[in-house]
């Protein structure tokens, strides 16, 4: 009986069960049989919405009810680990079983309950449910042989606009060949996609700018951006400074990032709160710009988080924050008007004589760009 129990341990050892928690994975040991478990996470759900608040009846008036918030989308699952084999006995390879699902995406989180009406008033509409999360994509196999290295790469540089525009820069990437047949070289317990990736080369790019505009560019040196080269696509981000309209142009493996816009930093960091006006659904809240700028083509987005304050100034309620639809946004001049009134807080909180605190983060965009200001005010409706 102890032998059996002692073959039976040494059986399980050859069997081994790896699952790291991260997203790359390194074997050059196919002496025995090793199951790996690389899948990778699965997406959280989606917060459920809020149910709506009931209207106030007490004014005698006919009132539709409140509709409840929409639930949030559930995360989408994250892709399965990458594994890199180094192995000349392709044959080898049948020893391995792998695990290589992306995970599955979160459940998207239910509407909340509709409010009932006032006096003969309409009940409000459920919210939306949310969406689920996609799945994971599966992870990816590369094949190399046992004494293959591949080449240091450099495919990502974070720099200021005026250093890459003084000096261009050298990116490179390993290219990678894609094959299919995967399923037939691995335990046919695997679950893994058909494709595999052999090396192929590496390629070296450079990276300059075409400054297209009158004025010194030293004017715009706090501009940092982030260069990456991905699939011999250059992709552009900045962090920092003004927000740049810029397009690629490209020759062979020389890469210019050609400028013909900036905006400046101080035209979309220079709103304030002004004044909080009407009640109910009729609470809008002013918010004053001192330099517009002057494109359509940046977008502001709204996000606002609301909280009672008493008249010490305590804070009662937790925040609740809200995403603001365009359709709640109208400008007019040099002044956002935003109906906070129609989004889905308590009646009580948009009543005559409370104080709220309000704080409001604002997002400036273009493609690859985004800048955040945040303004904080307290109001008395």
């Amino acid at each position: 009986m102890n032998k059996l129990i002692f073959f039976l341990f040494i059986f399980l050892l050859q069997f081994v069960v790896v699952r790291p928690g991260f997203s790359q994975v390194e074997i050059r040991d196919v002496s025995v049989m090793e199951y790996y478990d690389l899948r990778g996470d699965d997406g959280f759900n989606g917060r459920d919405g809020f149910h709506a608040d009931a209207p106030d009846c007490s004014s005698g008036e006919v009132l539709n009810g409140h509709d409840g918030q929409d639930g949030r989308n559930g995360e989408n699952g994250h892709s399965g680990a990458n594994v890199y084999i180094y192995q000349d006995k392709i044959e080898n390879l049948a020893k391995l079983t792998f695990d290589l699902r992306g995970g599955v995406g979160g459940t998207g989180g239910k509407g909340g309950r509709g409010s009932r009406g006032c006096n003969g008033g309409y009940p409000g509409k459920k919210g939306e449910d949310g969406l689920s999360g996609r799945s994971g994509k599966f992870g990816k196999i590369f094949l190399l042989s046992e004494d293959f290295v591949i080449p240091a790469e450099n495919n990502t540089k974070l720099v200021y606009l005026t250093e890459l525009y003084k000096q261009p820069t050298k990116l490179s990437e390993n290219i990678w060949k894609v094959n299919t047949g995967a399923k037939n070289y691995f335990n046919s317990n695997s679950k893994i996609s058909d494709e595999y990736f052999t090396y192929e080369k590496k390629i070296e790019y450079t990276v300059a700018i075409d400054w297209q505009l009158p004025g010194d560019i030293e004017r715009f040196d706090d501009v940092k951006m982030a260069i990456n080269i991905q699939d011999e696509k250059l992709e552009v981000k900045t962090y920092t400074g003004g927000l740049l309209v810029y397009h690629i142009e490209r020759n062979q493996n020389n890469f210019v990032i050609a400028i013909h816009g900036v905006f400046e930093e101080f035209r979309f960091r220079n709103l304030k709160l002004k004044k909080l006006r009407g009640s109910g659904d009729n609470l809008s809240l002013e918010v004053v710009e001192k330099f517009s700028p002057n494109s359509d083509q940046v977008l502001t987005k709204f996000v606002l988080s609301v909280k009672k304050v008493s008249l010490n100034n305590m804070e009662h309620n937790e925040a609740r924050y809200y995403e603001i639809p365009n359709t709640l946004v109208y400008k007019e001049e040099k002044s956002y008007f935003i109906n906070i009134g129609k989004l889905k807080f308590p009646d009580k909180l948009k009543a005559k004589g409370v104080k709220l605190k309000l704080q409001l983060t604002i997002y400036r965009e273009l493609p690859g760009q985004t800048r955040v200001q945040g303004l904080e005010g307290i109001f008395k409706i």
